[in-house]
């Protein structure tokens, strides 16, 4: 009698559940989230499980996409494909401009329009100077109602405020949690007609939990397609394995941040090669571990 898919049984190298081959599909080593690249490593569908591929697209890899510094960066870098991308989040990343002086920590809001590529937009807020302060502090509308740099006793009302408007409804709505706090309107001038074309941009990221969890991913599935299944499955690796699965154990004990370069011939001479890069090292128990850049 032929054997057939659902017949046949395989252990997923992530929750370590033995499974009939149906219940399997590929996976990539790099998140296609990232984008499609010529030589992407890919895993059989034997590897990998549906359920806990399903999981990682919907609860790391788009998240890491939209809501990361590299994520940000993948836009930046491919701008044709950039209007085509899940729209980003700006809850990880902050962008904030650098000059003009006036506007000097103003927050913008990443867009992705057409085939241009990305751009940054102001988003809707006030500038308030606090006593003694050489700069404005922005705020955005949801800050309004708490900050304490619109007090009396911490607001410099001898200099004017600018306000930002990223739509015309929002601007009702500023004057009207402006009054809230007894901060009357005529204060204010309007700055966002004023914006060049190009400004320097700070940006400000933060490194959570499922960007360790990301790359912890990406290492392991580096592992298994280099030094196949077997190795993976080891209980040395259980560690790592639930980490990425379920969220268990410390970032630190499995994802270390480092400047060490990692590509052969690299002195620092040079500007690094952009992209993304993996390596497979032993440590001093001769477990392998696996070396990212980006």
């Amino acid at each position: 009698m032929a054997r057939t898919k659902a017949m046949e049984h395989e252990q997923c190298i992530y929750c370590r559940t033995t499974k009939t081959l149906d219940q399997f599909s590929r996976e990539h080593v790099l998140p296609r989230a990232f984008g499609t690249y010529k030589h992407n490593f890919v895993l059989n569908e034997h590897q990998v499980c549906k359920e806990c591929n399903q999981y990682f697209g919907d609860n790391l890899e788009r998240d890491m996409a939209r809501d990361t510094f590299e994520g940000l960066q993948r836009l930046v870098l491919d701008p044709k494909q950039a209007h085509k991308a899940v729209k980003f989040r700006d809850e990880g990343v902050t962008l904030t401009l650098i000059e003009p002086p006036e506007l000097k920590g103003a927050r913008l809001r990443l867009t992705t329009p057409d085939d241009e590529g990305v751009r940054v937009t102001p988003r809707t807020q006030i500038g308030v100077f606090s006593k003694g302060a050489e700069d404005r502090v922005f705020l955005l509308e949801e800050e309004i109602e708490t900050a304490e740099v619109l007090d009396d006793a911490n607001r410099d009302s001898t200099r004017e405020m600018v306000i930002l408007i990223e739509h015309a409804e929002d601007k009702q709505r500023i004057v009207a949690a402006l009054a809230k706090r007894g901060v009357p309107f005529n204060e204010t001038r309007e700055e966002s007609a004023g914006l060049e074309a190009r400004m320097p941009v700070e940006v400000q990221a933060v490194v959570s939990q499922f960007v360790f969890r990301t790359v912890a991913k990406i290492a392991l599935n580096y592992l298994t397609y280099t030094l196949r299944k077997p190795t993976a499955l080891n209980p040395a690796f259980d560690g790592v394995r639930w980490f990425v699965r379920y969220g268990l154990g410390s970032p630190m004990d499995f994802v270390q941040i480092s400047d060490r370069r990692i590509m052969k011939g690299d002195d620092g001479t040079q500007p690094t090669i952009l992209g993304h890069f993996v390596t497979l090292t032993r440590n001093q128990a001769q477990l392998w571990q696996a070396v990212l850049g980006w």
